[in-house]
């Protein structure tokens, strides 16, 4: 679905979109027919090339589905397995908090640099064509990213919006006896995404203020999904159907990692 944030006529006249997509209909008549009013006398001051004109979009597209195994069993017994698993882990990139035998419980913390690359919270495409700029930003959502956009319903003003992104991972492995001679291991994850998003202002020279020195936080979202259940968003500014959901790329990872520690 595609959103369409402003449509400007010229340099003084800005239409929000939201104000024809309400469901006050008399009023949305009024607006549309004031947009239909602006759009005729665009298309002739453009055909004269007096007045420009822009148009922002943003379209989100959520994420799709994946498969991946969570549950194994392992043909030998569990005190062999628990002790050769505990050692591997210890050894791995993953932050071993504890493990409890007598509650067949390891828990375990991941903290990685790119979430997008462990969770899928759908895709994003913006358009910003604003006096002569046109420019298009595609990206993961569940990653950082960097646009351009405008307030030309309130300031007027152009700056760029930057989204950085984190993810914590709660990684939980049950360890069990399945039989006497063999051991089933069970793997649950929590991923606690969180999107902050900060603005950057144009300074007195007429550029932009560095990225890594934003004038203001505009906003911050949490998101939390499971390896068994997806995780949706439910503030002002996001879509309805925005939701996070694992990729299955950790679990895999862990379950390697699991079944290699027992050659």
């Amino acid at each position: 679905m595609v959103i369409v944030h402003y449509i400007i006529i010229g340099s003084q006249i800005a239409i929000p979109m939201k104000s024809i997509l309400k469901n006050d209909m008399p009023q949305s008549r009024v607006a549309m027919k004031k947009l239909i009013f602006f759009l005729c006398l665009n298309t002739i001051f453009m055909s004269i090339g007096c007045i420009p004109s822009a148009v922002i979009t943003h379209s989100y597209t959520p994420p799709a589905s994946y498969n991946f195994e969570y549950e194994t069993i392992i043909s030998k017994p569990f005190v062999q397995v628990w002790d050769h698993l505990n050692r591997q882990l210890s050894e791995s990139e993953y932050k071993l908090e504890k493990a409890e035998r007598d509650t067949r419980l390891i828990y375990m913390s991941f903290s990685p640099e790119k979430p997008e690359v462990y969770i899928d919270c759908g895709k994003v495409i913006r358009t910003f064509k604003v006096w002569g700029e046109d420019l298009r930003y595609e990206y993961e959502s569940a990653g950082s990213s960097s646009f351009k956009t405008a307030n030309f319903e309130e300031s007027g003003d152009v700056f760029f919006m930057d989204r950085k992104t984190s993810l914590k991972c709660d990684i939980l492995l049950y360890v069990a006896p399945e039989s006497e001679t063999s051991t089933i291991i069970n793997i649950y994850i929590k991923f606690f995404w969180k999107n902050d998003v900060f603005i950057r202002h144009k300074t007195e020279t007429g550029d932009f203020s560095p990225i890594d020195s934003p004038d203001e936080m505009d906003s911050s979202a949490l998101c939390t999904c499971t390896s068994r259940q997806k995780g949706y968003i439910d503030i002002e500014g996001y879509p309805l159907d925005f939701f996070c959901a694992t990729k299955g790329v950790l679990e895999k990872k862990i379950m390697d990692l699991v079944k290699g520690s027992q050659d």
